[in-house]
This record gives structure tokens, C-alpha cells and sequence, in this order.
């Protein structure tokens, strides 16, 4: 799976301070890992745009929101609120 690196971050009852995660992570594991996994193919697509793009572009913008947003579903999901 793409996003592997970043679920390595959460192994099983890692829940401890001064981690912000919330239990759901594992139990809901399928959905963080497939949020995961769309995080990195988002990373991924604003990388390679931002490497073509000096400057700003429409192109570069709306990859940069779908990227926040993926980390936004997923931190609304799983992150203990503050």
C-alpha cells in the first residue's frame, strides 16, 4: 500500500501521550489506511506539479487543496480534537 510509511507511525496501542490519536484508528484501520493511501497519491500528484510549476498555478492550487483535504478527512476522523 502507498500510504505504509505513514501508517508505521501508529502501531497497535500507540494512543499514548503526547500522541493526538484517537482509538479509532484501529479500529477503523481499513478507512485511515485507504486515507493513507490516498494522502500519498495526493502528495505524489503536488509534487510532481509543483517540480513543473515555478510559480503558482491553477493546476498547483487545486492540488495543493486535494492534498489538505485529504489530510483534513483524516485528521477530522482519527485526531483528538485540542
Amino acid at each position: 500500500h502507498g500510504g505504509d510509511a505513514l501508517t508505521a507511525l501508529f502501531p497497535a496501542d500507540s494512543a499514548d501521550p503526547p500522541s493526538e490519536a484517537r482509538a479509532e484508528i484501529w479500529t477503523d484501520w481499513k478507512r485511515f489506511r485507504g486515507l493513507a493511501d490516498d494522502l500519498k497519491t495526493e502528495a505524489g500528484r503536488l509534487a510532481a506539479i509543483a517540480a513543473e510549476a515555478p510559480a503558482p498555478t491553477p493546476e498547483l492550487v487545486g492540488a495543493f487543496r486535494a492534498t489538505a483535504s485529504t489530510c483534513g478527512a483524516c485528521h477530522e476522523a482519527f485526531r483528538e480534537k485540542k
